[in-house]
């Protein structure tokens, strides 16, 4: 299914958290190869499968560093990247400096869209979401014309 899922979670004191178990499912992952973690371009994270985190390293690795954007861009991407392993209780541990990126407290949003995991502040994710349609009513209307036309496909 490629629609967003949004799931509430808590972070605890010591940036624990415990990944939805119907995302682990739908994503197929297991969870001893563990994840990474990043920042993303909006002020949240992004949750990856090692074997995800993998392949878009691989990809990185064929870029031509020389240049200077595409040396930011590797920086920006692989930063904040930090590899993750559950505990024996099935927690996620949110590194300090991720924390204070995504600008995260004891309530999370963790949204999966399409192959995207995030973990959001539910603030900035209902902020972000209002921004959004507040700025592109435009792009709004015409992608809901592209996906559903006038309507009448949908009707029996």
């Amino acid at each position: 299914m490629t629609s967003e899922k949004k799931h509430n979670s808590t972070m605890d004191s010591n940036g624990r958290f415990l990944l939805p178990a119907s995302i682990l499912r739908e994503w197929s992952v297991k969870l001893e190869d563990g994840f990474v973690v990043n920042r993303s371009s909006e002020e949240c994270l992004t949750l990856y499968p090692m074997d995800t985190w993998k392949k878009y390293q691989a990809e990185l690795n064929k870029l031509n560093a020389f240049d200077p954007k595409v040396r930011q861009m590797i920086r920006f991407f692989t930063g904040g990247a930090t590899e993750m392993k559950p505990d024996s209780k099935n927690r996620l541990l949110i590194p300090k400096h991720l924390q204070e990126h995504a600008k995260l407290g004891r309530e999370l949003y963790v949204v999966k869209i399409n192959f995207l995991v995030e973990i959001w502040n539910p603030d900035l994710y209902e902020k972000g979401i209002s921004t959004f349609v507040e700025n592109n009513k435009e792009f709004i209307s015409e992608i809901s014309n592209k996906i559903f036309g006038d309507g009448t496909d949908y009707v029996s």
